[in-house]
């Protein structure tokens, strides 16, 4: 299979996938779900957008950031840690991925040991150093950041979330804002989305398939900002990250011609490459950027998010330009 065909595939291969467990946790949460997006109230302020990718870590995003931005700012829930860390208390996290052991992290995971047993995810992958190397020390730690901060944070949760993290958020006392993922057409009457707007009586929002895209379709259509930025996300890898590294490479690791799999691009700021999973978001974001007729403002200063609606610049520039 060639890259674009395997890319053709994937709204349908993660649409299978998760399809019972979305439902499942969608049932499962309805008892949980006191708040809708629909009360939060528009906001005209900037939005900076802080996903995970790794231009967050190798440009030094979070340090150089804090203190210096006043409009609100939303983190994804892998970048939310290390946005505590820094010393960033971002306004709004977003979570979205249903994925039963791995998402719990993102808060402190009261149960590690058990979620990360026989699953090399985040093994391969992490751009936490620190947790690599001590994960259950760098996870206590965590705990205690959540725990004392969470109060300063409204938390927009998707519907599909699982058991772990609803129990985790219920912990830390969170303030939650519950939205359905669209995940297919809902004007079919067999529809997935309407089925969990059925159950839910709560609002579908684009996701664009990743958490980084869903916080630019609730700074867009929910706070309805009229001057977004995003940093951390790459939608792509650096030249020197290693193919066991990335998002896809579980999938693609017995291909014979595995290199084809990763094309290069040049961006904005240099060379870098992708896989069918990083260029499939991509393309969903930039299809609901023109659907839209929307702009936005890339700061991550790394990676292949660019395009006819996207003003690529430095974080220094963003800062300067949105205060």
């Amino acid at each position: 299979m060639k890259f674009e065909e395997l890319c053709n595939t994937l709204t349908k291969r993660g649409y299978d996938w998760h399809r019972e467990r979305i439902i499942t946790h969608t049932r499962q949460n309805v008892q949980h779900i006191r708040h809708s997006i629909r009360e939060i109230e528009p906001d005209a302020k900037p939005v900076l957008v802080v996903s995970a990718g790794p231009s967050l870590y190798k440009q030094n995003i979070l340090p150089r950031l804090r203190g210096r931005f006043s409009g609100t700012i939303i983190a994804t829930d892998g970048a939310y840690v290390q946005c505590l860390k820094a010393g960033v208390i971002p306004d709004y996290v977003l979570t979205l991925d249903p994925h039963p052991t791995r998402m719990v992290r993102w808060f402190g995971d009261p149960d590690i040991e058990r979620n990360m047993e026989g699953d090399d995810y985040f093994e391969r992958q992490d751009l936490d150093v620190a947790f690599r190397e001590n994960a259950l020390a760098t996870n206590a730690q965590n705990i205690a950041l959540v725990n004392h901060w969470a109060a300063k944070t409204r938390f927009v949760v998707a519907t599909t979330t699982p058991p772990a993290v609803v129990a985790r958020l219920q912990a830390i006392e969170a303030a939650c804002f519950w939205f359905v993922p669209l995940v297919d057409a809902p004007q079919n009457e067999t529809s997935l989305t309407r089925n969990m707007v059925r159950l839910t009586d709560l609002p579908a929002m684009n996701t664009g398939g990743t958490v980084g895209t869903a916080a630019w379709v609730f700074a867009h259509s929910i706070l309805k900002s009229p001057l977004i930025g995003v940093v951390g996300m790459d939608m792509g890898y650096a030249m020197d990250t290693p193919f066991k590294e990335t998002q896809s490479y579980n999938m693609l690791k017995d291909y014979p011609n595995l290199h084809e799999m990763y094309p290069h691009y040049t961006g904005p700021w240099g060379e870098a490459y992708t896989d069918p999973t990083y260029f499939w978001y991509r393309s969903n974001f930039l299809d609901l950027l023109k659907a839209n007729k929307a702009r936005i403002v890339n700061a991550s200063e790394a990676g292949l998010l660019f395009g006819d609606d996207i003003l690529c610049t430095t974080l220094d520039q963003w800062l300067a330009y949105s205060s």
